[in-house]
């Protein structure tokens, strides 16, 4: 709904000041705005959902500036996957994914925010990723037997992860896949 709002404010050259009014009247919305727009409070699902992507992606730095593997492409890989968790908690699927708890420290980063806009953009926008329950962090490593049983529907990446921890090596090149199962011909 805030992105329809939006949409239609810009279209009509609404000025920013009554377009942020309206929202205000509209959307629940924290006092101070993220990157120049009202920040829409999440429900704690859809925190849950940000804890989790968050806790995916915290170390993924972009490996180039445009394109593949950019900051972009990591927002997009964001969204794709908070679908992805979203898909999951509405199929009864609680396990699989990454942690929802978060250090209060980790609340303070960039990385933090960025994750809680994901989920935001997710929750109010069609699914990208045609109802996948599945994504896998690709870093050449052996890939478990049940990824074979799935086909990639989005790709994001190469991006480098920085900080090392978890299942991923420090430096490693990482491939974010939204799997979704191969379709059988009858």
């Amino acid at each position: 709904m805030l992105l329809l709002l939006l949409m239609l404010c810009v279209r009509h050259n609404v000025p920013t000041e009554m377009a942020r009014a309206s929202l205000t009247s509209v959307v629940p919305h924290t006092a101070s705005p993220i990157r120049g727009r009202i920040w829409p409070r999440l429900t704690l699902s859809a925190k849950r959902v940000a804890n989790i992507v968050l806790n995916e992606t915290a170390g993924l730095r972009p490996s180039s500036t445009q394109g593949s593997g950019s900051a972009e492409d990591l927002r997009n890989a964001t969204i794709g996957m908070a679908h992805v968790v979203d898909n999951r908690k509405n199929a009864g699927m609680h396990r699989g994914v990454a942690s929802d708890k978060v250090r209060s420290a980790e609340r303070e980063t960039q990385q933090y925010r960025d994750a809680q806009t994901a989920a935001a953009e997710a929750n109010g926008s069609p699914d990208t990723t045609n109802g996948a329950r599945n994504y896998v962090l690709d870093y050449g490593q052996k890939m478990p037997r049940w990824v074979a049983k799935m086909q990639t529907v989005r790709s994001f990446g190469p991006f480098v992860n920085q900080s090392g921890g978890g299942d991923v090596p420090r430096g490693a090149e990482v491939m974010i896949r939204i799997l979704l199962p191969v379709q059988r011909e009858d």
